[in-house]
């Protein structure tokens, strides 16, 4: 008998499901003494508990992705906490002047003072530099390829006593500073 599904399929795949289904059931007898009254009375009882176990999640797919998740979490984990801070901060406050206001408090009412602006600058110096620093190297993959040359191009390598002797010949080099 088939089931039903699509031509090809048949009880294997079924029977496959079935085992790994009972894969993850675990069953354990307990005695549970003898039975104090009843019609059963005298005689010893079982139970019969059936655990599911969980599913091996290290042979998951989906594991792959909660690792991802965790580790773009760990890593951002200070942007993800002081950015949504910061927009609420700063909404609150803009949200409280009107635009004149905000033009006034900027512009107008300000004053800055040679200590602020280089605290200013040099927080903004240092940004910059982390995130230049920090950002991934290009990787340059080359095509390698060996060049042969022709014959009349080509260096040829000599045995050891054929230089020496050429050198010696030559009076390039004296005798004691060859041995």
């Amino acid at each position: 008998m088939r089931s039903k599904g699509r031509e090809g399929e048949g009880e294997g795949e079924g029977e496959g499901a079935m085992a790994r289904e009972q894969a993850l059931l675990s069953t354990e007898i307990v005695n549970r003494g003898v039975e104090p009254s009843g019609p059963d009375a005298g005689s010893p009882t079982f139970s019969v508990r059936v655990h599911r176990r969980l599913p091996d999640f290290l042979q998951s797919v989906n594991l792959k992705y909660v690792r991802l998740g965790y580790h773009y979490l760990i890593s951002h984990g200070v942007y993800l906490a002081t950015i949504p801070v910061i927009v609420l901060v700063c909404g609150a406050e803009l949200g409280s002047l009107s635009r004149d206001e905000l033009w006034a408090k900027v512009w107008g009412e300000a004053t800055y003072d040679l200590a602020t602006v280089l605290a200013l600058l040099a927080v903004l110096a240092f940004t910059i530099s982390v995130y230049i620093m920090s950002r991934p190297r290009p990787v340059y993959l080359i095509d390698f390829a060996c060049y042969k040359p022709a014959d009349e191009l080509k260096v040829y390598t000599y045995p050891r006593s054929s230089v020496i002797s050429f050198h010696l010949h030559a009076s390039t080099y004296t005798c004691p500073s060859v041995f």
